[in-house]
């Protein structure tokens, strides 16, 4: 009896399984039949979130439902992280964000509130982004070298712009003042934009940007472009070096990625991977995120989990490198 009663308890999970795996498969096929929640860690008007209102417009008409942009911007990202990590994992509630919320912030911020690893489910990467240091036109400095023996002749009074502590802007002059042994002061702006227009103004020495932001600028004669904050140069720039050539070690990662909380069906994630991996692909997308500084790139889930996870190794040894700490 005990047996045969093991054999049904058996067999009745077995049936338990495959028709919940048949369930989730339908659910996906039909998936989605209402509007999305998309959360972006960061207020309106930055490249996180024009990057998400570019994809979701496409994203929504291959999906034949309205994806709503929900910025719950505050603490460096953490709060929208938070809140999408939270969501009930249905589908209908994702996150689009850069990577320092998930992958920076760990490291700032005593009081984090997820694990990156385990509290969001990667979809797809959505593209790299890429940071430059620029100066004035009129500026004499032309080289890494330039700055840092400029520095070191009058340490704490060059100033470099950047959009805020935490950023990869903020961590690539950081890197460099402790790597070079020099002393040059952040001035933090509430974006990229307000930076540039102080350097042109002649407020500050020189600014960490998005090159989409300065290379209007450099096309103008009005900025030089010193360097890429890259491990190696770009195709676009091959006469710009990096700040490594100078002085190894300081790099920097960007990158835009697609999640959703922990618990997500895997059929949905399979299906808004292939379905944002198409969009991604469309020359339209492709010129509007380049417009914004995104080259785009779709990835497969397991490739975006391994890049959170190296990004996670990068910015814990780089971050205290840098002597920053938790807030």
């Amino acid at each position: 009896m005990n047996m045969r009663r093991g054999v049904l308890n058996t067999l009745f999970a077995f049936v338990s399984i495959v028709g919940a795996a048949f369930a989730s498969a339908a659910s996906a096929q039909n998936y989605p039949t209402r509007p999305i929640q998309m959360i972006v860690p960061f207020p309106p008007g930055g490249i996180a979130d024009s990057s998400a209102r570019i994809v979701a417009a496409s994203l929504s008409s291959a999906l034949g439902q309205p994806i709503i942009i929900e910025n719950r911007g505050g603490s460096g990202g953490n709060i929208g992280v938070d809140i999408a990590a939270r969501a009930t994992p249905d589908g209908y509630t994702l996150l689009m964000t850069p990577n320092s919320p998930l992958t920076m912030n760990p490291f700032m911020f005593k009081a984090y509130p997820i694990n990156p690893t385990r509290d969001v489910v990667p979809i797809t990467m959505v593209g790299e982004g890429y940071i430059g240091l620029v100066v004035l036109a009129s500026s004499p400095f032309h080289s890494v070298k330039d700055v840092i023996e400029a520095a070191k002749a009058k340490p704490g009074e060059l100033t470099f712009g950047n959009i805020g502590v935490g950023s990869s802007h903020y961590v690539a002059g950081a890197l460099l003042n402790k790597k070079a042994n020099i002393e040059t002061i952040s001035i933090p702006f509430q974006g990229g934009g307000p930076a540039l227009q102080s350097l042109l103004g002649g407020h500050i020495s020189m600014s960490y940007t998005t090159l989409s932001a300065a290379i209007p600028y450099v096309n103008a004669g009005k900025m030089r472009l010193v360097a890429v904050v890259e491990n190696k140069r770009l195709a676009q720039f091959p006469d710009v070096p990096t700040i490594a050539e100078t002085v190894p070690g300081v790099t920097t990662s960007t990158w835009m990625g697609l999640f959703a909380p922990r618990g997500t069906p895997q059929p949905i994630i399979d299906k808004l991977n292939q379905v944002t991996t198409k969009v991604l692909g469309s020359s339209e997308v492709l010129e509007k995120l380049a417009s914004v500084g995104i080259l785009a790139k779709a990835s497969t889930p397991e490739e975006l989990g391994k890049t959170v996870q190296e990004d996670l190794d990068f910015w814990r040894e780089a971050i205290a490198t840098a002597g920053l700490g938790p807030k």
